[in-house]
């Protein structure tokens, strides 16, 4: 992520970034069974002809991701509106060092590869 006082570039944005669910079985069942209730997901083929079937984001989760995504840009604009340069580039440096970390301990490192078609869903 690249803040700037005149706006945010981000490199992958947070709110389109691969999810991992951390959970129960059960957990991930009623997660997933709200998303398909509510019409944000469903579910399709596994493309690569396995059993499993996959999830994949459907029209209204996308608006409604676009949404979310755009109202969280705005007001991370506005809290880093009257900010400095050397302020704005401080938080993006101790984000990108907060970010690097979590994700040592995870062992996913940045950057990461690109998902395959596949991993997308």
């Amino acid at each position: 992520m690249k803040l700037t006082p005149s706006g945010i570039t981000l490199i992958e944005p947070p709110c389109r970034a691969r999810l991992i669910t951390i959970g129960t079985t059960s957990t991930v069942n009623r997660r997933t069974t709200a998303l398909l209730r509510a019409g944000l997901a469903e579910r399709v083929p596994d493309p690569e002809g396995g059993i499993a079937r996959k999830l994949r984001i459907t029209d209204e989760g996308e608006r409604r991701l676009t949404a979310d995504c755009e109202a969280s840009h705005s007001f991370l604009r506005q809290v880093v509106a009257d900010w400095s340069e050397d302020e704005v580039r401080e938080l993006e440096n101790v984000l990108l060092r907060f970010n690097r970390s979590a994700e040592a301990l995870e062992e996913r490192p940045w950057p990461r590869p690109e998902a395959s078609e596949s991993e997308q869903y």
